[in-house]
C-alpha cells in the first residue's frame, strides 16, 4: 500500500482519484489547495507519490513543486501532475520537478496504472503497485460496528481539519468540524459525538478553554477527548490541570498510522472506564 497525496483544486477531479486510488489499495490523502498540501506534507513524513494539477486556484502547482524541490523535502518521492491544461506545458512540468505529466479527463480505467507504474516500487517493497488496478467496488470500512463513530474536530485551520478528515474517514469515523470553542460547544451538545479532539491554539479561546467547559458541563462531561499541538505542553500549568498525558494528548505532526492508533486507543480507553463504572454501579 502506498500513500499518496492528492494536490486539486476540482473536487470533483479529487474525489474520483482518491476514490480509484483506494480502490486499488493505497492510502491517499486529499488537499484541495497548496495551502492544505502543505500541511499534509508537514504532518506527514512519508509520502511514497505526489499528484498535483498544475493549476490550483491563485496558487501554481509548479511552483508548489519548484519549492518543494528547492527545499530538499520527499526528494526522492516521484511527483505526477495531472491537469487540464496543454501538452504544452510539460516542458515547464518536468524542468519544475515533476516525473510524469498526464492530461484530464481522468480516465477510470486506466488512471491508476498511468499515475504509479514505474514510479512506486522504487524504494520500498510495500509501494509494490496494485496487481489489479482497474475500478473495483470501495474497500469494506475498517470498523466492524455498523455505527460510524463520531469524532469533533476543532481547529480554527480549515487545512487540518482537511487532513484529520482524510485520515480518519477511511477507516469507518464520521468526522464533524468547529473552528472554536463556542461552535464546538454548541456541536457537541447537538451531535453527541464519541470523542473531541482539539487543537490548543484556536481565535476565540484555547484548547483547555474548551476540554474546562466540557468538564463542567453535566451533559457533556462524558464524552473523551484528545489534545493536539504542534508545542510540547508538558510544563505548562494547564496541561498539568487538565492531567494530560500519553493517552490523551499527541504532538504534531503526526505519522498517520500513529493519529489513527492514538483516536482508537482513546475511544477504547473510554469505553472500557465506562464499563468498569457500570460493573461498579450495579455490583
Amino acid at each position: 500500500m502506498a500513500r499518496i497525496l492528492l494536490i486539486d483544486d476540482e473536487r470533483n477531479d479529487l474525489e474520483l482519484m482518491a476514490y480509484l486510488l483506494q480502490a486499488a489499495g493505497h492510502m491517499p490523502l486529499s488537499a484541495g489547495n497548496a495551502e492544505s498540501a502543505a500541511t499534509m506534507m508537514e504532518c506527514c513524513t512519508e509520502i511514497d507519490l505526489i499528484i498535483c494539477d498544475i493549476k490550483l486556484g491563485n496558487a501554481s502547482g509548479i511552483d508548489l513543486v519548484k519549492t518543494l524541490k528547492r527545499s530538499g523535502r520527499f526528494s526522492s518521492t516521484p511527483i505526477v501532475a495531472v491537469t487540464a491544461g496543454s501538452l504544452g506545458q510539460s516542458h515547464e512540468a518536468f524542468d519544475a520537478g515533476f516525473d510524469r505529466y498526464i492530461l484530464k479527463p481522468i480516465e477510470a480505467q486506466t488512471f491508476v496504472a498511468q499515475v504509479t507504474d514505474g514510479l512506486l516500487g522504487n524504494a520500498s517493497p510495500r509501494l509494490a503497485p496494485a496487481a489489479n488496478p482497474t475500478v473495483s467496488p470501495a474497500p469494506s470500512k475498517t470498523l466492524p460496528d455498523a455505527r460510524h463513530p463520531i469524532v469533533l474536530a476543532v481547529d480554527d485551520k480549515s487545512a487540518n481539519l482537511d487532513l484529520i478528515s482524510v485520515l480518519l474517514l477511511p477507516v469507518g469515523y464520521r468526522v464533524i468540524t468547529a473552528r472554536g470553542v463556542d461552535e464546538a460547544l454548541a456541536r457537541a451538545r447537538k451531535e453527541s459525538p464519541d470523542l473531541i479532539l482539539t487543537d490548543v491554539h484556536m481565535g476565540d479561546g484555547t484548547g483547555f478553554d474548551l476540554i474546562g467547559a466540557v468538564q463542567k458541563d453535566e451533559i457533556l462531561r462524558s464524552i473523551p477527548w484528545l489534545v493536539t499541538s504542534a508545542t510540547y505542553l508538558k510544563m505548562d500549568t494547564r496541561a498539568k490541570d487538565l492531567r494530560l498525558d500519553e493517552g490523551n494528548f499527541i504532538l504534531q505532526p503526526w505519522e498517520p498510522q500513529d493519529f489513527i492508533a492514538k483516536v482508537q486507543g482513546r475511544l477504547r480507553d473510554a469505553e472500557g472506564s465506562e464499563c468498569t463504572k457500570s460493573k461498579a454501579h450495579a455490583g
